[in-house]
């Protein structure tokens, strides 16, 4: 109860949330018009629920709102997050509405904290907060973060890449309780760039996207050069152009709505072929939204089936033409 009164209160006062760019929730319902009574689309779903599933978001850039919907639309990069919104092939963009409701909090003002134990943290602007909790990939962080450092937009920023292990590695247990502050929570397993002993326990550094912290393990816990396999890198699939090889087709630069709707959720790239409608009906084409998922060590959500990642755009029939 007192995270739904958190999380009211913080969108609530969130009035400048119409600039910059905000964080999605992966599970959230996306809507081609301002309105919950038309079509809609969800990418995925989250199997623990959003309290426990933290970081599990889509950045997204603010273009527009309307009453209790925001106008957005993919960034070009997964900024602090894992994964990327992609605009389906053929289009120029995308812009959909998402429930101001299901936009994640977020770190608005960069955050460090240092302990006397040696522990310390630092997450950069952009990064997904919730109840007092990051994502560290597969390892929930608890840190007590100033309600003033949250909101629900944020300026984008440059982010460097996170700084691969050198030739010195240590890898921490699975499952190994470690402590930051006075917090102690289980991580692992993980390979660390660094590990200093202290004392019976050692201090290990880890590192994730826009965030960095120095925990403490016990030492029986933690092994030198040793290693598991880590994130990489991936490459998008290669977009898939449309042709206009049929004999009714829409032209390039035609504007696409929805079935009923008059907002422009994006316009076309190439030509799309379509079958042509009566007259005063709408020419329409299916396109499937799905995600860029560059970092193969985070945890996955289940991906919504097909039907439900289908967006639906039409245009006039006088804008088809017959080749």
């Amino acid at each position: 109860m007192r995270l739904s009164i958190a999380i009211v209160a913080l969108l609530a006062a969130s009035a400048d949330a119409e600039t910059g760019n905000v964080l999605v929730w992966a599970d959230a319902t996306l809507y081609p018009d301002p309105s919950a009574s038309g079509p809609s689309v969800r990418v995925a779903t989250l199997d623990l629920g959003r309290d426990k599933d933290v970081g599990y978001v889509f950045p997204m850039k603010v273009v527009g709102e309307k009453g209790e919907f925001l106008e957005v639309e993919p960034t070009a990069d997964v900024e602090c997050a894992w994964w990327r919104m992609v605009k389906p092939d053929g289009l120029d963009t995308m812009r959909l509405f998402v429930k101001r409701t299901d936009l994640a909090p977020v770190l608005a003002k960069p955050f460090k904290a240092t302990h006397k134990d040696g522990t310390s943290i630092a997450l950069q602007i952009g990064v997904p907060v919730l109840a007092g909790k990051v994502a560290f990939n597969r390892g929930i962080v608890p840190v007590a973060i100033p309600e003033a450092s949250l909101g629900v937009a944020y300026a984008p920023h440059k982010i460097a890449a996170v700084a691969k292990p050198g030739k010195k590695k240590f890898l921490l247990d699975e499952a190994t309780e470690v402590t930051l502050g006075n917090a102690t929570f289980p991580l692992g397993p993980w390979v660390a760039p660094a590990a200093k002993p202290q004392k019976q326990r050692m201090l290990v550094s880890i590192a994730a996207r826009c965030m960095t912290a120095v925990v403490s393990a016990p030492k029986d816990r933690v092994h030198a050069g040793v290693s598991i396999n880590q994130a990489v890198e991936g490459k998008s699939a290669p977009a898939r152009p449309a042709t206009s090889s049929g004999a009714d087709y829409l032209p390039a630069g035609t504007k696409m709505t929805s079935e009923a709707g008059e907002h422009v959720v994006g316009t076309l790239a190439v030509d799309r072929i379509v079958v042509k409608p009566k007259s005063g009906a709408r020419a329409c084409a299916d396109f499937v939204i799905t995600r860029d998922d560059p970092f193969v060590d985070v945890p996955h959500t289940v991906d919504t089936p097909q039907p439900q990642r289908t967006l639906k755009l039409c245009a006039p029939a006088d804008a088809v033409k017959t080749k």
